[in-house]
């Protein structure tokens, strides 16, 4: 190979890394960037596919950094590169810079050539018409699709979109994003009747009108009830990936990836992992639950062969075997749900023999206090506790944690969706500071549209595309490892109507680090206590019937602590302006929790009081 090789570029950028302060907002920056270069010229050293190919850059101002991962990325898969800088001497010295380096480790100087571009000159097009082979042409759209008649795109979309470093850059994406979508029977309705008629989006103000999308809508209008939400119909699909996400009501919505969204998915999850700083050489154990159409156990496994890991898919195993196989081969990482991964603390709290150092827990599908990190890193010895994505199977990935990062707090990916944080009411956007609902737009999933879905996650809006993570604010409820559903609390009101009121309220919170969930339905008429505790029996008996999930959590210990509570007319407390009855109260992330002491109690075993 007479190029500079795959993994010399890697070393190359892996000492930039190291010499970077993760604590410094900037340089994080530019570590993340760094990261995502690596792992990219990893993947990139394993296709020989577009050798000798002439790939042509064409960036703005500010968006030089992607150009430069472009670049890499291009020159380990031994392209010839022309790059067109902005006309600006800072960038240019710095790509200049840049291909010192390469050339010195090897690279020989035909193979990249830097120069500043202007369309007048028209330049680009006669690099490509003074070339026989075939051209790959990646950058800001509104310069690339001038030059696109002339050239033979077949990079993935993801490489052509713009960078989401300005304003300017996230609605050239929105705009192409828009477009698609109108081409497809939901968006086109929903777009018209908003007044975008032709799909084609001018501005960030008329982008914030268009309506929300409801995750109901993902049921009636997707796969398998209809079609209205695919690109195409679902019976002349050949090569995808279906996903559920709920189902304890019977009535799961359903994701359908095509293979390469899927397969960006992954990228996106292998970058975050070397983010975090695991790589080859360690020996990862995946503690997600595997089968159900859930995605998280797949795309772990999926990620860990692209990084290079040595991968144990112990799924849901007994955790006193897992620990087992943890100190027998010495794992090194766990990867799985906090409420998994506090499951296998306790067990390893019980007995010093069974307890393994675990150098790293990556976690993702639930919120994780600093009073469990505490106690997780008091139990396995942990250096890095981080999570590997903020994401949802129906919205795609929403953000990132940085490297060191305070945990709850996510940075917006840009260059893969639009995170906005919105009032629920009105649908537009909230001010910083504000509290709002986490609406997604994914840039990527063209088989199954993402515009403007609601997530039902709660957030507040912090500057600088960041976002604080608050809670739930819709039906589902994520606890325990497990989707429950507030409409099964309601079913058993009516199931028990005679008794019960209509009135109930949930509680989540911690208990030693545990999750705790309280149910409280008011009863009809003040009840003897005989009486009372009867009936909650019953109730108990018809909920974990009605919600298998819900009885699967306690019985398997995932769910330590479960109280089912029938109060007396008018115990519930009202909001003193409203009257209303808060449905959901969430606690787990209003303050750190203890590490669970020796008296604390696993699930209430008492359907009555608590």
């Amino acid at each position: 190979m007479s190029a500079v090789g795959g993994q010399t570029v890697v070393a190359l950028l892996d000492r930039a890394r190291v010499s970077l302060d993760p604590s410094d907002p900037a340089e994080d920056s530019v570590r993340r960037l760094l990261v995502s270069m690596s792992w990219r010229s990893r993947r990139a050293s394993l296709d020989r596919g577009r050798a000798g190919r002439v790939r042509l850059l064409l960036f703005r101002d500010g968006e030089t950094q992607l150009g430069i991962e472009c670049l890499v990325e291009a020159l380990v898969e031994r392209c010839t590169v022309f790059y067109w800088c902005p006309e600006d001497g800072a960038s240019r010295a710095r790509l200049v810079a840049l291909q010192r380096v390469l050339v010195d480790a090897g690279l020989p100087h035909a193979q990249l050539q830097v120069g500043t571009f202007s369309l007048e000159r028209a330049e680009a097009r006669d690099v490509i018409a003074a070339r026989r082979t075939r051209v790959d042409l990646v950058g800001d759209p509104s310069l690339t699709t001038l030059l696109a008649p002339s050239v033979d795109v077949r990079l993935p979309r993801s490489r052509q979109l713009a960078s989401a470093a300005s304003r300017e850059g996230q609605l050239q994406w929105l705009k192409d994003t828009v477009r698609h979508a109108a081409s497809i029977e939901f968006y086109r309705r929903r777009f018209a009747n908003a007044g975008l008629h032709d799909g084609e989006l001018t501005s960030w103000e008329q982008f914030v009108t268009l309506p929300l999308t409801e995750r109901d809508d993902l049921l009636r209008h997707g796969p398998p009830t209809s079609d209205a939400l695919l690109a195409g119909p679902f019976s002349s699909l050949k090569s995808a990936s279906v996903f559920a996400t709920g189902g304890s009501t019977g009535a799961p919505k359903f994701a359908i990836y095509g293979t390469d969204e899927y397969d960006e998915v992954t990228d996106i999850g292998a970058e975050q992992l070397l983010l975090h700083g695991i790589g080859p050489g360690d020996r990862v154990g995946n503690v997600f639950f595997p089968g159900k159409l859930w995605s998280a156990f797949i795309a772990i496994d999926i990620t860990l062969r692209k990084i290079g890991c040595m991968s144990f898919p112990f799924g849901d195993m007994d955790p006193a075997e897992v620990l087992a196989r943890c100190r027998e081969f010495g794992v090194t990482t766990l990867i799985g749900i906090p409420s998994v991964l506090m499951r296998l603390a306790h067990a390893a709290e019980a007995s010093s023999a069974m307890r393994p150092r675990i150098d790293k827990l990556i976690f993702a599908g639930e919120h994780l206090t600093e009073g469990m990190a505490n106690y997780l890193q008091e139990v396995f010895g942990s250096d890095v506790i981080a999570s590997v994505a903020y994401s949802a199977i129906d919205a795609g990935v929403i953000g990132f944690q940085p490297a060191r990062g305070e945990r709850g707090i996510y940075h917006a990916l840009d260059n893969h969706a639009v995170v906005e944080i919105c009032d629920a009411t009105t649908g537009r956007p909230v001010a910083i500071g504000e509290e709002g609902e986490v609406v997604v737009t994914n840039h990527a999933r063209r088989l199954f549209p993402v515009v403007r879905l609601r997530t039902g996650d709660l957030a507040c809006q912090l500057a600088s595309g960041r976002f604080q993570l608050r809670g739930r604010n819709d039906d589902k409820i994520r606890i325990g490892g497990e989707n429950l559903f507030l409409s099964d609390v309601e079913g058993l009101c009516e199931a028990f109507a005679e008794d019960l009121s209509p009135l109930y309220q949930v509680q989540l919170s911690k208990v030693g680090g545990d999750d705790c969930f309280r149910v409280a339905i008011e009863t009809r008429r003040p009840l003897e206590e005989t009486v009372r505790a009867s009936l909650a029996v019953r109730v108990r008996e018809r909920y974990f019937r009605r919600a298998p999930d819900l009885a699967h959590a306690v019985e398997a210990g995932l769910l330590r602590h479960f109280h089912l509570d029938l109060l007396a007319p008018g115990a519930l407390p009202q909001n003193a302006r409203t009257g209303k009855i808060r449905r959901v109260i969430d606690k787990r992330l209003d303050e750190p929790t203890a590490p669970r002491q020796s008296g604390d109690v696993p699930s209430d075993v008492d359907p009555g009081k608590s």
